[in-house]
């Protein structure tokens, strides 16, 4: 009776470690799920292989197309058909190419193509040329161009985008940085600027954002208190990220008195 008792158990055990294995390849294999809302899905999608032809596109099939559709591309070879056949996945909605191979024709297909929502061009040989045609991506909210080569002008064509609430330009080579139109980003909620060569006359431009609610401004040793300072009270700002910045203790203070309501994120050398 106890003999059996134990081979009952061990069937039990393989069974159990059988369910384990197979929820870990599904896993890998497959797309997994973020919740976003009690009534929105979003699939966040990551091929398995590191370059990709049209032929890859198959994957993509066997997604919910009910689903919104987070395509992680993160330092694939991409050939252009691939972009090409995007195109025909309307529910994709979002895409990180960060450190991927697309080049400037590639962002032309995608501009005139695919209807995203969101966008991260982070690490990538993207010149103005095409950067410039994400002006014709309408719906687009979110932008990521860390570390991107780019010139005034071209951050200034991007206020023709109505809906884009998001920015992201930490480290970005942007050539006559003073001279961007901060003002005209009308809907923009969320702005980072973090590693740019802004200084404090930069500052002044920066509050005249009309709706902006987050602001990192995060290792930049041209930022000082006096910058901040001058400009007294930020009304609609939350969330202020002055991390490795030339901030004095009593500046700090300072500019807390000015902004009670305003949250102040600040190290310095990485301690707080």
């Amino acid at each position: 009776m106890k003999r059996k008792y134990s081979q009952l158990h061990i069937s039990i055990l393989v069974i159990l470690l059988s369910i384990i294995v197979a929820i870990i390849i599904f896993r890998i294999e497959r797309p997994f799920r973020v919740d976003v809302s009690s009534d929105t899905q979003i699939i966040r999608y990551r091929h398995s292989k590191r370059t990709l032809d049209i032929s890859d596109l198959q994957d993509l099939q066997s997604i919910d197309p009910m689903k919104t559709v987070y395509l992680d591309l993160t330092g694939r070879t991409i050939h252009q058909q691939y972009i090409i056949g995007l195109s025909n996945f309307p529910n994709i909605n979002a895409i990180c190419f960060a450190g991927s191979s697309i080049k400037d024709d590639d962002l032309l297909i995608i501009s005139n193509n695919i209807n995203l929502i969101e966008l991260n061009l982070g690490v990538l040989s993207i010149t103005d040329r095409g950067l410039r045609a994400l002006c014709r991506s309408k719906n687009l909210q979110r932008l990521d161009l860390a570390y991107a080569n780019c010139d005034y002008e071209t951050i200034n064509c991007l206020t023709s985008l109505p809906k884009l609430s998001e920015l992201r330009l930490r480290g970005a080579k942007v050539s006559d940085s003073g001279k961007i139109q901060w003002r005209n980003f009308s809907q923009l909620r969320i702005l980072d600027v973090s590693e740019l060569k802004i200084d404090n006359s930069c500052l002044l431009l920066l509050a005249t954002i009309p709706n902006l609610i987050s602001l990192y401004i995060d290792d930049n040793a041209n930022i000082s208190g006096t910058g901040l300072i001058a400009i007294g009270t930020w009304p609609r700002l939350k969330h202020l990220f002055l991390d490795r910045t030339a901030l004095t203790p009593s500046e700090l203070s300072e500019v807390k008195r000015a902004n009670p309501n305003l949250l102040i994120h600040f190290e310095r050398d990485g301690s707080k």
